[in-house]
């Protein structure tokens, strides 16, 4: 439990600078693109997945391992671009790219744990 404990404390350093830049894309395109509730679950989903995935894990992962969120907080930002410039080019699909932009960030967030491996302490 305290791996998760600390887990939680580090998620402002990786989930803040996603959270900023994600408001930056939507306050810029704010007239044109629609924002939904899955898109303001990009902010926490994949973050939380990987917490979860890292809490329970059986492979013995350390906190070393956080170079995995740099790369999923880079990952999820770009993930929100994509996604506003695709609803910009066809508003009727506006929902579907955010519902599949959330799929595409929880997504990255599993591969990520799974593919990055145990780093000692």
């Amino acid at each position: 439990m305290e791996h998760f404990n600390a887990l939680f404390v580090w998620y402002p350093f990786f989930g803040l600078p996603t959270a900023i830049v994600g408001l930056a894309i939507w306050w810029r395109n704010q007239r044109r693109a629609e924002l939904f509730v899955w898109d303001w679950g990009l902010l926490f989903v994949p973050f939380l997945i990987w917490a979860l995935l890292s809490a329970v894990d059986m492979r013995g992962k350390s906190l070393a391992n956080l170079v995995e969120l740099a790369y999923m907080s880079g990952f999820t930002m770009l993930v929100m671009l994509l996604r506003v410039r695709l609803a910009l080019q066809q508003p009727a699909k506006a929902m579907f790219y955010s519902k599949l932009a959330l799929l595409v960030a929880s997504a990255s967030a599993v591969l990520l744990w799974g593919i990055v491996p145990p780093l000692a302490e």
